[in-house]
């Protein structure tokens, strides 16, 4: 039985499970878990932000408690509706067991709700922005598996040779 954590249900713990987590799947460099590592905390509020909090964490952990995956999803500043899923990572022994399609899943209906709560009843939309990398294939093909659609592709954007491939999948209102 697996169950998702998120919001005031996560601390310090899952922060740490989270950063070895990304580190364990190899593909994520040491200055992308830096920043994963910052973004988590903030996103928990376990530290000082002067902005609106906008984003939201979620956890998968199997029955013993270990950490399955995790995704990270928050509104677009300066957008009307738009959302941005800016993490998401599954343990290598998790994947291809329907863990991140879990996650995806999650994170769409997620921002619809808070779409929702934030008084916007109209449609919304949800970008994914990943690497060109061969080591990123898998999450592609999942994000195209999952109804995101390949909208642009930025060359040598990360690095000579590592476009920045763009996702996005429209609310269906």
């Amino acid at each position: 039985m697996h169950k998702l954590h998120w919001g005031s249900e996560l601390g310090q713990q899952d922060v740490v499970d989270i950063v070895k987590l990304a580190a364990e799947t190899g593909v994520f460099t040491p200055d992308e878990i830096d920043c994963l590592r910052e973004d988590s905390i903030e996103c928990l509020g376990l530290a000082q932000t002067d902005g609106e909090k906008r984003d939201a964490l979620a956890v998968l952990r199997d029955s013993s408690g270990a950490l399955l995956g995790f995704v990270q999803i928050g509104k677009l500043p300066i957008t009307e509706n738009s959302w941005c899923l800016w993490w998401i990572a599954v343990a290598k022994e998790a994947q291809g067991k329907g863990v991140g399609t879990l996650l995806l899943d999650w994170s769409f209906k997620k921002a619809e709700f808070l779409s929702c709560s934030l008084g916007s009843a109209r449609e919304f939309r949800m970008f994914i922005e990943t690497s060109s990398k061969d080591t990123f294939a898998p999450a592609r093909g999942l994000y195209t598996r999952s109804s995101f659609v390949e909208t642009a592709r930025i060359f040598n954007y990360y690095s000579t040779g590592d476009a920045k491939v763009i996702f996005v999948r429209e609310s269906e209102r």
